[in-house]
């Protein structure tokens, strides 16, 4: 739905999605970080950020079933989850 303009009716939904999007983004990019960082310090930091995304996106999944939309691809970042 980013690829479109919000509308009335699809606000909430586009509104959603790009939230989405931008805190999976961030789980890729931690766990780029995992994989590429041997500092402690850093490692330590995006465990952080992964528990903080991982619950901000549970929280927008659940968002989504509240208003009736529950679509496969909203889970797709649910591999992620886990260090």
């Amino acid at each position: 739905m980013m690829g479109s303009t919000p509308t009335r009716e699809n606000r909430l939904t586009w509104f959603l999605e790009g939230m989405l999007a931008h805190h999976g983004g961030a789980l890729l990019m931690a766990h780029d970080a995992l994989r590429k960082r041997n500092n402690p310090t850093i490692r330590r930091l995006v465990r952080e950020i992964i528990v903080a995304q991982r619950r901000e996106i549970i929280e927008l999944c659940r968002k989504f079933r509240h208003d009736g939309l529950n679509k496969p691809e909203y889970n797709q970042f649910d591999v992620l989850f886990s260090f």
